[in-house]
């Protein structure tokens, strides 16, 4: 096979992807970000999936898990981050 399995028919997987990233989106626009964040990796990455040799699903599933805890990783730091800065600005408004 000369083209990996997600080239040839990448809305047989599509359905499959998004199924495997809802638990983690805690909204439809975050399951699509992480779907199309999955799929760019996969597309990226296509030549790792053939040098080790290991079932497409499995890349696959890895790849998305992967992703899905990354984004709710960033997700949790982007918080954190908006409530630092939150609670700074209304000290600095006082002080005026």
């Amino acid at each position: 096979m000369n083209r990996a399995p997600f080239r040839e028919d990448p809305e047989a997987h599509l359905a499959w992807i998004r199924a495997t990233v809802r638990r983690y989106a805690r909204s439809e626009d975050e399951l699509d970000e992480l779907a199309q964040e999955v799929c760019a990796r996969i597309l990226a990455k296509e030549g790792m999936w053939r040098a080790r040799g290991v079932p497409f699903a499995h890349w696959v599933a890895r790849i998305a898990r992967r992703a899905a805890l990354n984004f709710r990783r960033d997700a949790r730091r982007r918080a954190a981050r908006e409530l630092l800065l939150g609670a700074r600005e209304p000290a600095s408004e006082a002080a005026d």
